[in-house]
């Protein structure tokens, strides 16, 4: 029996662990073979890498991100192919199976961790016996349990199934614990197992040696607390350390509950550059957190964020959500402004989606939700927040992945934040509306855009803009500030009359004018390097 597993993932430089799990599972005992695609990849070119492997199932990983598309896909193999069963799991159908075995196309639907499910449900279809599993819905049982691991016995290690271009060129994603200490009502970890069962250190080791031996080069934790056990989390971290690479590891942590101590080493022992935290901050706003079933000091929070940004040896990510019960557009404008003030490298701000199960999105009528019955089931409104309201923040989510998150302009924005008092909500939200008004997406375009916000502001801050985008390019850029008062080809000799730089840096060399001196940035042998020279003197930039 010839079994076919299917991700379909966001983005190319994602992989999916599940199908790799489920074929690891299955090849055992049956001719089992996965495939992963993208949610821009044709769907008939999807259907038919599917088909030509002939097989007799084809199970699917569902996600928010991707179930439209594999319904699409299930109804056409079915209509090609009517023989075909058709094996549907994953966090967006196991919470509401009712929902996904009505459609005729779709034979059976497995709820919670797919691996303690999949062997028993694929020997009764090769055995052609009646499936009666508590955690499958079928035609005859629409609804199923969730069933979950208990131990990470019963999950095979999968490091050997990821390709060379899987290694080079995606992010790694390692589990080495399932569960939550937490039970944030609009997320999964609510509904799920929230009992703790951890992978053996040994094997996390093992897995960390084998992609850093493999020249891995982005590696991310999939644990939903990752410091839920610290002595735990800081082994795994010192023998990352000890291991002297150049990869970033990613871990998600509650950092509220990290002691003084681990504090300490975060800021001022790990190495440099190896660590990166994701760390949900969701809002300031305390009633909205204890409505989800959110508990966190703020205060403590951000005091613990402070002191490792200070220590610059670690990158954070911060995660705020805009629609959270009891917060309306004054209470989230001061939760962006609070978490924005951190400067932490990146600042996610999400909109609150109510997944399939989860006890927000069962309780919406109480905070008179209106969101959208597709796909990611993102909020319009609600009680707290009008439409006008969330369209104000998309603005605002619009200019900080373009100009912060997307590291174009980070100095700039903090210097003028900080000098001019400027409220960053406001800012962002403003430099929004131009970025969609204008609708142009070279990198200049967004530095013209950002500039002439500045100026109408009576902010002049272009050189610091200039300094900003020289740094992004390896090959000479197209100038975003116009013509220059005096040619490049005249400031060229007014260097060269100065004798501080030799000739052949200037031959290569791209030069503009900023207040009392000059940019100037190399080409050689393929290695840019930014040089400002002011009143005379060469400043490391």
């Amino acid at each position: 029996m010839k079994v076919s597993y299917i991700a379909i993932n966001a983005k190319y430089i994602h992989t999916n662990s599940a199908v790799r799990i489920l074929h690891q599972l299955s090849c055992r005992s049956y001719d089992s073979i996965f495939f992963e695609f993208t949610i821009k990849d044709n769907i008939n070119y999807i259907i038919q890498k599917i088909l030509d492997n002939n097989p007799d199932i084809v199970g699917f990983s569902c996600y928010l991100w991707n179930i439209e598309i594999v319904v699409k896909i299930c109804k056409l193999i079915k209509t090609i192919k009517p023989d075909i069963k058709i094996i549907l799991g994953g966090p967006e159908v196991s919470y509401d199976t009712r929902n996904f075995i009505k459609f005729d196309f779709i034979d059976y639907v497995i709820s919670g961790d797919g691996e303690v499910t999949i062997l028993e449900l694929l020997s009764c279809i090769k055995d052609n016996k009646i499936v009666n599993i508590s955690s499958v819905a079928t035609k005859n049982n629409l609804s199923a349990k969730p069933k979950y691991i208990e131990s990470f016995m019963e999950v095979p290690s999968i490091i050997d199934l990821y390709s060379e271009d899987d290694i080079k060129n995606k992010i790694i994603y390692l589990e080495t614990s399932r569960g939550c200490p937490f039970n944030c009502s609009y997320c999964l970890s609510s509904v799920e197992s929230n009992k703790l069962r951890y992978l053996p250190l040994e094997e996390v080791f093992s897995q960390i040696d084998y992609f850093i031996n493999k020249n891995a080069r982005n590696i991310k934790f999939l644990d939903r607390t990752s410091n839920s056990n610290e002595e735990r989390f800081l082994k795994i971290i010192q023998y990352i350390e000890r291991k002297n690479c150049n990869q970033v590891f990613q871990f998600e942590v509650a950092a509220d509950i990290l002691s003084n101590k681990m504090v300490d080493y975060l800021s001022n022992i790990v190495k440099k550059g190896i660590i990166r935290l994701e760390i949900g901050i969701q809002s300031t706003n305390d009633l909205s957190n204890k409505s989800v079933n959110r508990i966190s000091n703020i205060p403590k929070l951000f005091d613990k964020i402070r002191t490792i940004q200070r220590g610059n040896r670690v990158t954070i990510h911060v995660d705020l959500i805009a629609g959270l019960p009891h917060e309306d557009i004054n209470s989230f404008i001061k939760s962006f402004n609070e978490t924005f003030y951190l400067y932490c490298a990146e600042f996610q701000l999400g909109f609150l989606k109510l997944l399939r199960g989860t006890p927000i999105k069962l309780e919406a009528y109480v905070h008179e939700y209106e969101f959208s019955f597709s796909p990611p089931y993102e909020i319009i409104s609600n009680k707290y927040l009008t439409k006008n309201d969330l369209l104000r923040i998309k603005h605002c989510e619009e200019a900080l992945e373009k100009f912060w998150n997307s590291f174009r302009a980070q100095k700039t924005l903090r210097k003028v934040i900080e000098s001019k008092k400027i409220n960053p909500f406001i800012f962002f939200e403003k430099l929004g509306e131009k970025i969609l008004k204008d609708a142009r997406y070279q990198e200049n375009d967004f530095y013209v855009i950002l500039n002439d916000y500045l100026l109408s502001l009576k902010i002049n801050e272009v050189d610091l803009l200039k300094e900003e985008y020289l740094k992004r390019y390896k090959i000479r850029p197209i100038r975003f500030w116009g013509t220059e008062i005096i040619k490049p080809s005249i400031l060229k000799k007014e260097i060269q009359k100065m004798n501080l730089i030799p000739n052949k840096y200037l031959q290569n060399a791209f030069v503009t004018s900023i207040k009392r001196g000059y940019l100037i940035i190399t080409y050689i042998n393929n290695n840019p390097e930014l040089l400002k020279l002011v009143d005379n003197k060469f400043i490391n930039i």
